[in-house]
């Protein structure tokens, strides 16, 4: 079993590697782990639910956040967005939201 600090490094380095999936997954354990201190662990597992583009995943974890800290304007800012449709500066998402199904196999890449 991993410590608290260790799933938070795992968490926050793959999402800084373009992992959603993978950093999900960490914010997963995090979240259990976690007890009551768990907004830092939700507010990345709703970023990285949204990069992955499971942005009903990233609006259901967001209603989650905000209903434990209802002060949290990230949360708040980022609902709205989805909500909406929108980033803030106006501009319309790069992808349609979608309901993850599961976990999914990843195709073998055969090289030469």
């Amino acid at each position: 079993d991993l410590t608290l600090p260790a799933l938070r490094v795992w968490a926050q380095a793959a999402y800084a590697a373009g992992r959603p999936g993978e950093a999900h997954e960490a914010c997963l354990a995090w979240i259990a782990g976690a007890g009551d201190d768990t907004l830092e662990a939700l507010m990345l597992d709703a970023r990285s639910l949204r990069a992955a583009g499971r942005d009903d995943d990233a609006r259901d974890r967001l209603h989650e956040v905000v209903r434990a800290h209802p002060t949290c304007d990230e949360a708040r800012s980022m609902l709205r967005e989805l909500e909406l449709g929108e980033t803030e500066d106006g501009a319309l998402p790069a992808r349609k939201a979608r309901r993850w199904a599961g976990p999914q196999k990843i195709p073998t890449i055969r090289r030469g």
